[in-house]
């Protein structure tokens, strides 16, 4: 039964616990990362109502779509952001044992970059670079050793020195010194150290 089928079924039975405003309330707590089972749980029915919702109201479907990709975006901006080491401005709080006067200072704490969250981003953005498996292609036999024995190649991964890479740099080196450059003007020229090819 496709899609239109559905929508065109006629109603028979109980009438439905859907109500327009259900969409935007799937929206937000779909960007909490909630899943179907979970969402449908908080509605009160079971999954596959929840699964003929998406089919007979496209608002419900497209606002379950639009919750689950800020959720995974934000995922990623923190995966990334662990990857590369970031700082934050963070607040000590210290009291004098003896007078019991209290001292707070600000700092800034700084993690370094994980490298289990560089392997993971790797792997997934840059599958044919980067992997955790070898391929077929990269096993050969040792003819000493028998047919037991496989030895793994090494594969070289080169930077890319390409304009296009360059330019994506030089963008995100200027959005990170300027948020708002980021977002507002993509292809605006910067003013940074980076405005000229090497």
């Amino acid at each position: 039964m496709g899609t239109d089928a559905v929508r065109a079924a006629p109603r028979i039975g109980r009438p439905t616990k859907y109500r327009p405003d259900f969409a935007r309330r799937a929206e937000l707590i779909c960007r909490r990362g909630l899943t179907d089972v979970e969402l449908a749980d908080f509605f009160g029915v079971a999954k596959s109502t929840l699964n003929l919702w998406k089919l007979r109201h496209p608002e419900f479907s497209d606002s379950l779509k639009r919750g689950k990709l800020y959720a995974d975006a934000l995922v990623a901006e923190a995966l990334y952001r662990r990857g590369c080491g970031y700082s934050h401005p963070a607040m000590a709080t210290f009291v004098d044992a003896k007078s019991g006067t209290v001292l707070r200072v600000s700092y800034t704490k700084h993690y370094p970059p994980d490298t289990a969250a560089c392997i993971f981003w790797l792997t997934n953005r840059q599958p044919g670079k980067w992997t955790n498996r070898p391929s077929a292609a990269s096993r050969t036999l040792s003819p000493t050793h028998g047919s037991g024995l496989v030895i793994f190649k090494k594969a070289a991964v080169t930077l890319d020195s390409s304009p296009l890479a360059y330019r994506r740099a030089r963008f995100l080196s200027c959005a990170k010194k300027n948020p708002s450059f980021a977002w507002s003007t993509p292809n605006a020229p910067c003013s940074c150290a980076l405005n000229s090819p090497p």
